[in-house]
């Protein structure tokens, strides 16, 4: 990858509507070749898609939570069937398969702490070949979500 592609992704990193020409302005390139770039990479699997941040405050979601998974059994078939099932539950928002203490830790949000002990109880405990899940609240976070490009 070369330097003006990292640099159109560290843009679009930090702003994904930004107009194609102040992305060519700011790397020194023409509009339709940053494009063309864009493009590429996107076709790459490089940029996986664009979305909007919301404020999970504003929309009646202020409860974060992350939950420690240890399972039962370590099978392959069991670790497909559990990711394919939190990836399915809408307040699951992102799911982590580990090596070490947990085999899976899963961010959760959730409009109270009666929707998250719902959530935990009635949806994420549901599974079979959980053993034991730990939870904890987030009291504040920083969420980045832009890699380094060195």
């Amino acid at each position: 990858m070369d330097l003006k592609n990292k640099a159109i992704l560290d843009i679009l990193q930090k702003d994904g509507r930004i107009p194609n020409k102040e992305i060519a302005e700011k790397v020194f390139l023409s509009p339709p070749s940053v494009l063309e770039r864009v493009k590429k990479l996107e076709q790459q699997g490089i940029i996986l898609g664009y979305k909007a941040i919301l404020n999970r405050n504003a929309i009646s979601r202020p409860i974060l939570a992350i939950s420690s998974i240890t399972l039962s059994n370590n099978s392959a078939e069991t670790i497909d069937e559990v990711l394919k099932y939190f990836s399915s539950i809408p307040e699951v928002l992102e799911v982590f398969h580990l090596t070490g203490r947990f085999d899976f830790i899963i961010k959760i949000t959730a409009k109270s702490l009666e929707d998250l002990k719902l959530i935990i109880s009635e949806k994420i405990s549901k599974i079979g070949g959980i053993q034991k899940i730990e939870t904890s609240l987030v009291l504040q976070s920083v969420e980045k979500c832009i890699y380094p490009l060195d």
